[in-house]
């Protein structure tokens, strides 16, 4: 699968992607997914403010923040106050006579005195604040996503950083009061976009932005403007293909295992961003009540799933003396520093996950790993590697504590309708066999491998659920 058609297969799907990577709004011509629109998305508004503080005129408005405050623009009020003895402003005598003669004509301790100072509240900085509180809460939502996108960093200081710090304790921000409801007005908005400032003009057209895209009737043509303008594409390090591309391979395997999941349950997914720490990138609600969960290792983390090996998970009896030699080797080494002897493993590119009243049905899980690799040896290789991955993952994966599918050296073997491992195309790789403990399919041949596979689990969901 050439890295052009890779792109041009998962460009659809892209804007759930939120993990670190580079904006790239050439991948993806405009041409955006239904899901797109916030139909299927949970947290599609969080995911919106994403791509708004990602838009350039965003990222300019926060670079030019901190000097801009310095000068903001103030207006002067006056304020009475009624003293005795001490004065320490100016006295208004007319004002003060008055007064003594209304109080007692022989007291000559009162004063009226006025005390000017510098109003913040005008209605260009009631804009501004009202800003700096969206942008504010924006930037603490996605700070860990942003921060890997190098957000702005410009002359080796890291411009979220700043810009937060600008927001949450400059002297002069923190003397404008907070909006109140209703706030700002369209005329506040008025008289900040005809200011002769530039900070509050801007401030109030990255306002009505906001508030535009976050509208209950947003335009089509504005999200797909700005999905488009700040997709994120997915950056591998490395100069080999299968190091350039492989996020991107495991992307289009996470897209294909819900699309075609959504055409053997005929029925749409929710989906969710792919961020840190986030459940499921897709979840599926059966007519019965049961529910398919699909998880994506580089942002997911089933908590019902562990992928940990143990020395006592070995049958002694089926492993050769090397094998024996280095699970010997793992006890002592644990032992003498007191690190037990378990094994721990990546976890699978994609896990499918089957829950019925409540529960997980381990039996009806899926485990899929991808791999994308080049040619020669080094590509050999990255096949051999994920073979042994996918036949770690279903050895070692374990539901309340128990293993799921067994010894996959032992005859009673059971993962071999759970476990697909997805490679590129390669003329080299025979995956015509069947006797395998796992089933091998190439990029070509994905959706009818999945289709095959998922039918075999899933045919039946539809189905009432057994009493």
């Amino acid at each position: 699968m050439k890295p052009e058609e890779l792109i041009d297969a998962v460009a659809e799907n892209l804007e759930l992607y939120v993990l670190s990577g580079e904006l790239n709004s050439d991948v993806i011509g405009g041409a955006l997914a239904e899901a797109a629109f916030g139909e299927r998305i949970a947290g599609f508004d969080d995911l919106l403010i994403l791509h708004y503080l990602l838009e350039a005129d965003t990222v300019a408005f926060a670079e030019e923040l901190r000097p801009r405050v310095r000068e903001l623009r103030t207006g002067t009020s006056t304020e009475e106050n009624i003293t005795h003895s001490e004065v320490s402003s100016r006295v208004d005598w007319s004002k003060t006579i008055r007064e003594r003669y209304s109080r007692d004509p022989d007291d000559q301790t009162v004063f009226v005195t006025q005390s000017r100072y510098e109003e913040y509240d005008l209605d260009e900085n009631i804009v501004l604040r009202a800003l700096l509180q969206r942008l504010d809460a924006g930037l603490e939502t996605w700070a860990d996503e942003l921060a890997t996108y190098d957000w702005g960093s410009r002359w080796g200081e890291q411009l979220l950083g700043r810009t937060r710090q600008t927001i949450e304790g400059n002297v002069n921000l923190d003397r404008i009061r907070d909006p109140d409801t209703g706030e700002p007005t369209n005329a506040m908005l008025e008289t900040a976009s005809r200011s002769r400032h530039a900070l509050y003009r801007d401030a109030a057209e990255r306002y009505l932005r906001y508030e535009e895209l976050l509208s209950t009737e947003v335009d089509r043509e504005l999200l797909t403007d700005l999905l488009s303008n700040t997709l994120i594409v997915p950056t591998d390090s490395g100069h080999s293909p299968d190091q350039q591309y492989s996020t991107l391979f495991e992307l289009y395997v996470l897209f294909a295992v819900i699309e075609t999941l959504e055409e053997i349950l005929g029925t749409d997914g929710e989906l969710a961003p792919i961020q840190t720490n986030r459940d499921a990138v897709g979840s599926f609600e059966l007519d019965n009540g049961d529910h398919i969960s699909v998880f994506y290792e580089q942002a997911a983390r089933s908590k019902q799933f562990s992928f940990l090996g143990d020395t006592a998970d070995v049958d002694a009896a089926s492993v050769t003396r090397r094998e024996a030699i280095r699970t010997r080797t793992k006890e002592i080494a644990g032992d003498l520093f007191d690190a037990g002897s378990q094994v721990r493993t990546k976890r699978p590119d994609v896990l499918v996950v089957y829950e019925r009243d409540g529960s997980i049905d381990p039996q009806r899980s899926l485990v899929v790993e991808a791999k994308y690799h080049g040619s020669g040896r080094s590509g050999k290789d990255t096949v051999e590697r994920g073979v042994r991955e996918l036949l770690e993952y279903l050895a070692y994966m374990r539901h309340d504590e128990e293993l799921v599918f067994g010894n996959p050296a032992a005859d009673d073997w059971r993962g071999e309708e759970n476990g697909l491992l997805v490679t590129d195309d390669d003329r080299r790789i025979n995956t015509r066999v069947d006797h395998h403990p796992i089933r091998i399919t190439q990029a070509g041949s994905l959706a009818e491998s999945l289709r095959t596979q998922l039918e075999r689990l899933y045919a039946d969901s539809s189905e009432e659920a057994p009493s």
